[in-house]
């Protein structure tokens, strides 16, 4: 019987994603499930080499905040693998690594699936008393960061129980934050190429998604150790209003913007504001920020098809 922690956000889903049902399904499946509640004192998991697999049931936020335990306790050299049953509303990583469904269909899966590398992105020169930075969807500057900066995640928690009208109402708040955006000034190296500019956005990603299921960086498979950096300059504000707009309708268009690979980026915005995928950071002193992959291996457990980037 293989042996998983399930760290869960009772909060995310409704009721049939609560414990009871969670636990029984995964048990039903042969597993046998030690329960960790991500809104109390899940940090006291004893995790060792008996564990086969950590299980996220919830949202993306749920995954990074595990993650950056597993970074920060050094349990990640266990190297075990991680899976998601995807709860939240956007769910930009399980849906870049392929990963969607009900959790009862998904649960019988995991035995074809298989651990897939995942690019962690981290700050190599962090600022004094800046604390952990990293990220599992993206870091940037511009568009995103003053989007945080007025609009807290959850902040359209009334329609928690709807989530299409959540995304919905999220991306409206977005076409409202590009309204307002002003270019930003950003000094950039991609892998030592100048790509400095005016930008309305720069986001160095690690996933597909950005946002609210916006999909900038269509082309990106999981098992690729290398970033995507998205560069919006300011003459494109209203192809980036068409994508936005695509999105709300319910069109998903690919529209395609320009992309660089790298592995060494480095970035200095006019503002000194940046995003660590929900979290906002301010450079005191407006220095250079230079991003890297973690130095430690992290494995998802995923479809194999992920590893083609086709979710």
């Amino acid at each position: 019987m293989k042996k998983i922690v399930l760290f869960h956000n009772p909060k995310a889903g409704d009721a049939e994603h609560d414990r009871q049902h969670i636990v029984s399904a995964l048990e039903k499946n042969g597993f046998d499930v030690l329960y960790a509640d991500m809104k109390q004192d899940w940090k006291a998991t004893d995790l060792d080499e008996s564990i086969d697999v950590l299980v996220v049931a919830g949202g993306d936020g749920t995954s990074r905040k595990l993650v950056g335990w597993l970074m920060e306790t050094g349990k990640i050299d266990l190297n075990i693998p991680i899976t998601i049953l995807p709860l939240g509303t956007a769910n930009n990583l399980a849906k870049t690594l392929g990963i969607g469904g009900h959790y009862q269909s998904l649960i019988p899966q995991w035995g074809s699936w298989q651990p897939i590398t995942y690019n962690i992105g981290t700050i190599s020169n962090p600022p004094e008393d800046s604390g952990q930075l990293y990220f599992l969807e993206a870091m940037g500057s511009g568009l995103f960061a003053t989007h945080l900066q007025n609009n807290q995640p959850g902040s359209s928690g009334m329609y928690k129980d709807d989530p299409e009208k959540k995304i919905e109402a999220d991306l409206e708040k977005l076409r409202s934050s590009l309204f307002a955006q002003k270019p930003v000034e950003v000094s950039l190296k991609i892998d030592d190429a100048d790509y400095s500019d005016t930008y309305l956005m720069v986001s160095v990603m690690s996933s597909r998604y950005l946002g609210t299921n916006l999909e900038f960086n269509p082309d990106y498979s999981p098992g690729d150790t290398r970033f995507r950096v998205v560069l919006v300059p300011a003459s494109q504000k209203d192809l980036l209003e068409d994508f936005i707009l695509d999105q709300s309708r319910d069109n998903h268009k690919k529209i395609k913007f320009t992309i660089v690979p790298g592995s060494r980026i480095l970035i200095k915005s006019s503002d000194h504001v940046y995003h660590f995928d929900d979290a906002l950071y301010s450079v005191t002193g407006g220095g250079e920020l230079a991003i890297t992959p973690y130095s430690k291996q992290l494995h998802f457990l995923a479809p194999v098809i992920a590893r083609n980037g086709e979710p």
